[in-house]
């Protein structure tokens, strides 16, 4: 929750211009904005996410002590990587209520995410493992993105494959170059304070010189700054 209100300071500003854009016919505009939106969206949440991630552990056990509950630490990297999926949602369900056709995209991405209950059970029946279970939310949820997407498309003419080009193409690349960096402190340092420092700070610079090279073009990055300049000033 802390990490998603983190990430929605970042992004707030840019949603009225998706409906400003929409509502005035500019549909390149409306898509620009929307592919900009899940991709900085889901930057900031992996770049806390990352150290939060490798450290979970240690984080755990600062903030609940020695009786850490069984499953926890899986429990909650599960639910962080299902963030990123909410959050690549969020931007396309936003250009869906703009336009005020709410009714299939409601019914499909509901009923979609329903299924988590019914698969969860299964995994819990079949492989009595509340980790799987947890990780059919993920599951579902990339089916939500999948069908909202589908049903973009019917309200506004966009291609699907740009989106996978300009979004999932550049968030992947930004992920794989910098997923390993934790991996430095973690081979160097015993847990402790000292490698919580070192992971947080070398995976912030890590990622954010992999977001600004790699993972944006030249319009979100000025996009970008702004943001950046906008929450500094609060």
């Amino acid at each position: 929750g802390g990490l998603q209100s983190f990430v929605n300071n970042f992004t707030i500003p840019v949603r009225p211009q998706v409906i400003k854009s929409y509502a005035s016919g500019d549909v390149d505009r409306t898509m620009a904005l929307t592919f900009t939106i899940s991709k900085i969206s889901c930057y900031f949440l992996y770049m806390l996410a990352l150290p939060i991630i490798a450290e979970i552990n240690f984080i755990l056990h600062i903030w609940l002590g020695k009786d850490v509950p069984e499953y926890t630490s899986s429990f909650v990297i599960i639910i962080i990587i299902t963030s990123f999926m909410n959050n690549l949602n969020a931007a396309v369900s936003g250009v869906v209520h703009a336009s005020g056709k709410m009714k299939l995209y409601q019914l499909s991405t509901s009923f979609a995410g329903l299924l988590s209950l019914p698969l969860a059970y299964l995994a819990l029946k079949f492989f009595d493992d509340p980790n799987l279970a947890l990780l059919m939310i993920f599951i579902t949820m990339i089916l939500v993105q999948v069908i909202s997407l589908f049903v973009l498309k019917g309200i506004v003419t966009f291609s699907i494959r740009s989106y996978v080009k300009e979004v999932i193409f550049p968030l992947a690349m930004v992920i794989i170059s910098t997923f390993f960096i934790p991996l430095l402190s973690r081979a160097i340092l015993e847990p402790g304070w000292l490698r919580l420092g070192m992971t947080l700070v070398s995976s912030l610079i890590a990622v954010s010189l992999s977001i600004y090279f790699i993972g944006t073009n030249q319009s979100e990055k000025i996009i970008l700054r702004t943001l950046i300049d906008k929450l500094l000033k609060r």
